[in-house]
């Protein structure tokens, strides 16, 4: 019965309720046929024939009367009136006696009405006899034959034959009428019965239809407050097949699926704690990482700095050496007589040169390398953004690059001692070298261009220093901003981990079955 659908099971309670309701009518109707039938028979069949008894029995007296009429009165026209009486008196005594005929139902009746008929010719036969003689004057004849003890007899039997007509015609009134009681208060037994018996079903049907459907729906109630206030471990009872155990399913599946994500969002909400405590971490490492880059950037430009200053002072160290190459050419001019001694001091002052020209050679590459080195340090530093570590490498290369430099100068600068040496040798044979002066003042010529190659190369270095120099800057300046920007990222941690603890906290209130 539970597993019928509400609107099934209300229907059938209305049906039971109609059901019950059409058989009361039936028995009603039923009843209510019986009744009328009792009332037609005592309407139309036993009243009729006992008021047509009553009006014979009348009109048999009056008869007597009109008779008794016609012989003492003597007139004409009151002998005329009197047996126009008389004559309708009996008519209406065969209508009335019709009456009675056309409506026997019964055998003993039958016998009766044929007593009544047989007594009732004789009584005819003597009434117009009785007539007969007053009419035709023989009153004395007619009150002899009135009076006769034969006659008396005759009307007393006629009266009785007519007095137990009536009586049966009475007593079946009063019969129909007993009947017609007994069925009406076994009609109210049975109309009452089945009304009492209608509204008893009718009341165990609407509670248990009503108990059916409260019950679940009570259940349901319980189990949306449960649900209204977090409480997701209570178990929810399977429903039956009908809309309530629907309902109660559909709860179960709704209470289910907030169990999945609540729990869900309580894992989210733990892991988005975790992670965001892992990069609160990870962006405390990255600013002092970061910080100690800046530092590492900030001494990396002075560094340079520095090295712009030896590159500049080199660089007027071969301005001044390129004067004194001017000198010594001056000077070995005047030393024309003694170049030939001076000779194979100057073959040795060559193979320096070349040295030193390879040592140039090497100084021009290195001044070309820093060039490519500083235009790269530049692409790097447009490129870098926030992570600048590509240009690190670059401004290493150009540490080495400077340094190579530094020491390439250091040699030449060792060479041009040596020259110097060698040509205050050659000073010391000028006298007698005369004539190789013109050898010394060539090679001393392609020495001063070599210096001044040497200048333009540490002027170009300079310049590339600078641009390099330049690029830390800018590198700097990203660095500082990368720290700005890992100082927001470490801001927008925290309060990513603050949200993730706000939700972890509302989450919370929610009881869910097995942790």
């Amino acid at each position: 019965m539970k597993n019928i659908r509400i609107g099934a099971r209300l229907g059938l309670g209305f049906s039971v309720v109609m059901v019950l309701l059409a058989l009361t009518t039936w028995l009603s109707l039923i009843c209510l046929s019986s009744q009328n039938a009792t009332t037609h028979s005592i309407t139309k069949v036993a009243y009729p024939k006992s008021e047509a008894a009553a009006k014979i029995t009348l009109l048999v007296t009056d008869i007597g009367r009109v008779s008794r009429n016609l012989i003492l009165q003597s007139t004409p026209a009151s002998l005329k009136k009197n047996k126009a009486t008389f004559d309708a008196n009996k008519q209406a005594i065969e209508a009335q006696m019709s009456v009675i005929e056309s409506r026997i139902n019964n055998d003993d009746e039958r016998t009766m009405f044929n007593t009544l008929r047989s007594h009732q010719g004789e009584y005819f036969t003597f009434v117009d006899r009785i007539a007969s003689l007053a009419l035709s004057g023989d009153k004395q004849g007619a009150t002899d034959y009135l009076f006769a003890a034969s006659n008396a007899q005759m009307q007393g039997q006629y009266v009785t034959a007519l007095s137990a007509v009536t009586k049966f015609e009475d007593a079946q009134i009063e019969t129909l009428a007993n009947d017609s009681n007994s069925a009406y208060q076994m009609a109210r037994l049975y109309v009452a019965s089945a009304a009492l018996l209608a509204l008893i079903l009718a009341t165990i049907s609407g509670w248990y239809i009503a108990r059916s459907v409260t019950a679940p729906l009570r259940d349901a109630v319980g189990v949306a407050a449960r649900i209204s206030e977090g409480r997701l471990d209570a178990a929810i009872r399977p429903g039956h097949r009908d809309e309530t155990g629907q309902l109660l399913n559909a709860l179960s599946q709704m209470q289910g699926n907030l169990v999945k994500t609540v729990r869900l969002v309580r894992d989210n909400s733990e892991n988005v704690a975790t992670a965001s405590s892992e990069i609160a971490q990870g962006n405390l490492d990255l600013s002092q990482r970061t910080e100690e880059q800046a530092a590492s950037v900030a001494q990396t430009a002075s560094s340079m700095a520095e090295l712009t200053d030896s590159v500049k002072r080199n660089t007027e160290n071969a301005v001044r050496a390129s004067a004194l190459s001017s000198k010594a050419s001056e000077m070995a001019a005047r030393g024309n007589d003694a170049v030939g001694q001076v000779a194979a001091t100057m073959g040795d002052i060559t193979r320096e040169s070349r040295q030193v020209a390879n040592i140039v050679g090497v100084i021009e590459s290195i001044a070309f390398q820093t060039n490519i080195l500083a235009l790269n340090a530049a692409v790097e530093a447009a490129r870098a953004g926030a992570e600048g570590r590509g240009f690190a490498v670059v401004a290493n290369e150009v540490r080495t690059l400077a340094q190579r430099s530094a020491a390439a100068a250091k040699e030449i600068k060792s060479l041009i001692d040596a020259s110097g040496a060698r040509i205050a040798e050659g000073e010391a044979l000028v006298g007698n070298a005369s004539g190789t002066m013109a050898q010394v003042v060539d090679t001393v010529q392609q020495v001063t261009g070599l210096v001044g190659e040497i200048t333009s190369a540490s002027e170009e270095q300079q310049r590339g220093i600078e641009q390099v120099n330049l690029a830390v800057m800018q590198m700097d300046a990203v660095t500082q901003q990368n720290a700005a920007l890992v100082e927001q990222a470490s801001a927008a941690t925290q309060s990513l981990s603050g949200q993730a603890d706000t939700l972890r906290a509302s989450v919370s209130v929610f009881r869910l079955a097995h942790g």
